[in-house]
């Protein structure tokens, strides 16, 4: 397993490289350079000050040149400036990630409790009316856009009840502390959350209910009856544990989008999380935090993908890594 994880390791580091590549040239590519913005902006620059800025900030050095010294930059922690904010990217991308990591955890535990549960009953009663109910619900959660059911959501609990802030992360200005602040945050994250719940839930019950079927007819199932083992044993310790191993692979990739880039949903409700942030760098061409942002989100699939095959083992001892 040691050797597994370290070789993996290697390969994610490789892969992170190689995207981070393609990433930084493919924003080199897009048009509105911030140079060319400052020279356009200003009719008092000449030919040789716009030569000058280029030099001074290396753009007119080749891409790859360009890539080495952001990357030298990169791996020693300076990550530059944002071009919108106007701060160090380092101090920008920290706040944004934990509004995300308390976005994305709160989604995915509220999917999880909800859709395992209810995935596992509907398993147990194929073809029942609650089973064609849940069914109904589950396809009718996956084909409602994101950005509808948000655009919803607020219809309702903003605008016609006021139960809920429309959009946001925390009241500004509002110098709260403790439990008092906590409950704040609370308030903000209710449709947020719900936006990405109804859509995480309704995967989680359709692969844990597909899944669970298949385990439930397999001979090790059956054997475990004849054991004589109670129903709810063979169900929980044998049935569920085996039923989890691909629900595992959903889970992790899941969760890597939602801590990654939930674009659509952090920007319909305003909220300052990384999802809004790349939205935000890539419209006003800020490209330090965009490629962050980029980076973020690969590595967060790469380590995600390396928890999911560690899990494999957990729930399946068969499952062995050379």
């Amino acid at each position: 397993m040691g050797s597994f994880i370290l070789r993996r390791i290697f390969q994610t580091l490789v892969v992170t490289f190689i995207l981070s590549f393609c990433c930084y040239y493919l924003l080199t590519l897009m048009p509105g350079d911030p140079i060319d913005i400052l020279i356009s902006s200003n009719p008092n620059f000449t030919i040789e000050d716009a030569e000058r800025l280029k030099r001074l900030y290396g753009a007119d050095k080749s891409v790859m040149e360009r890539y080495a010294n952001w990357l030298s930059s990169a791996v020693k922690g300076n990550f530059g400036y944002s071009r919108v904010y106007r701060v160090p990217v380092a101090d920008l991308i920290g706040p944004r990630l934990m509004n995300t990591f308390i976005l994305s955890m709160a989604a995915l535990s509220l999917s999880l409790s909800i859709g395992i549960p209810i995935g596992v009953l509907v398993a147990l009663r194929k073809g029942s009316k609650v089973d064609y109910s849940v069914n109904f619900l589950s396809f009718a959660g996956i084909s409602i856009p994101s950005f509808f059911l948000g655009i919803l959501l607020i219809l309702c609990f903003s605008v016609y009840w006021k139960v809920f802030p429309a959009g946001g992360t925390e009241t500004i200005d509002a110098n709260l502390h403790g439990f008092a602040y906590v409950l704040d945050r609370l308030k903000y994250l209710v449709l947020p959350v719900l936006s990405l719940t109804a859509m995480q839930t309704a995967y989680y019950i359709r692969y844990t209910r597909s899944s669970m079927i298949d385990t439930m007819h397999m001979d090790f199932i059956k054997t475990a009856r004849a054991k004589g083992l109670r129903n709810s044993i063979v169900i929980a310790r044998h049935g569920l544990r085996n039923a989890l191993i691909p629900v595992v692979t959903i889970v992790a990739l899941s969760l890597s989008t939602l801590f990654s880039g939930a674009v659509i949903t952090e920007t319909l409700f305003s909220y300052q999380g990384v999802g809004k942030l790349v939205f935000d760098s890539i419209s006003g061409n800020d490209f330090n935090v965009a490629m962050v942002s980029f980076i973020i989100t690969i590595g967060m699939v790469l380590v995600m993908n390396l928890a999911a095959d560690i899990l494999y083992a957990y729930l399946d001892p068969r499952i062995e890594y050379k």
